[in-house]
């Protein structure tokens, strides 16, 4: 398979992967809004959901190595650690906790339902405070080298920007004792909608760009041999 191929091949994973998270994280925001009722794993779609979000998140960090492989010299350092952030996120929250969600919660729900009071496991805290830290660093790290024009187009680095700290004032708003209101939902959605529509945004480029200028003229990085 040719560099063309796989960068092509990385932008469909994008798009899509981006496509099917916003679809499956609004449908999750609009069905299951608290963090601790028990009545949600009982749900059809509760299980469906969660594997689908996982597979969706894939897609995107496959699809983000190949669009990273393709900037990797434009986007230099500060590329590298937000691509690096974002990947280790990607793992830490959609693919972990949806994993946890489809695989335990369902049992939970009907042999320990007493699990989802109170504030679960005392690990929870610092998991979250570091799946943030992260998430906001790598937001701002891909979005440095498209503000200053070394990758373009530019737009999706300003949704990658605004993201950042509505990720900020989502973990302050939400909480597993907080009661869901449609301010909650809406700021525990919207910082994670805004990266997927950023992601689309590069996986659209990077999908019809011809690989051998790359884009706005600048050279991709070859694929290592």
């Amino acid at each position: 398979m040719t560099a063309a191929q796989l960068y092509r091949l990385s932008g469909y994973a994008l798009v899509i992967g981006a496509v099917v998270s916003i679809v499956t994280t609004v449908m999750q925001s609009a069905l299951f809004p608290s963090n601790n009722d028990l009545t949600y794993a009982q749900n059809g779609l509760f299980v469906p959901l969660a594997l689908i979000s996982v597979a969706a998140t894939v897609l995107l960090l496959l699809g983000l190595s190949g669009w990273y492989a393709m900037h990797s010299r434009a986007a230099g350092v500060t590329g590298l650690v937000g691509f690096v952030c974002i990947f280790i996120t990607g793992l830490m929250f959609p693919i972990f906790f949806n994993l946890v969600q489809a695989l335990l919660f369902p049992f939970l729900a009907t042999a320990a339902p007493q699990s989802f009071s109170g504030e679960g496991p005392s690990g929870f805290f610092p998991y979250f405070i570091v799946g943030t830290i992260l998430q906001v660093i790598g937001t701002i790290g891909l979005a440095i080298p498209m503000l200053r024009g070394q990758v373009l187009p530019r737009w999706p680095a300003y949704a990658l920007i605004v993201s950042a700290p509505l990720a900020v004032v989502s973990f302050f708003l939400n909480g597993p004792n907080v009661a869901p209101n449609a301010l909650t939902v809406v700021l525990n959605a919207l910082p994670v909608l805004l990266l997927f529509v950023a992601f689309a945004g590069m996986g659209w480029t990077l999908w019809t760009t011809r690989s051998d200028i790359g884009v706005a003229g600048l050279a991709p990085a070859p694929l290592s041999k």
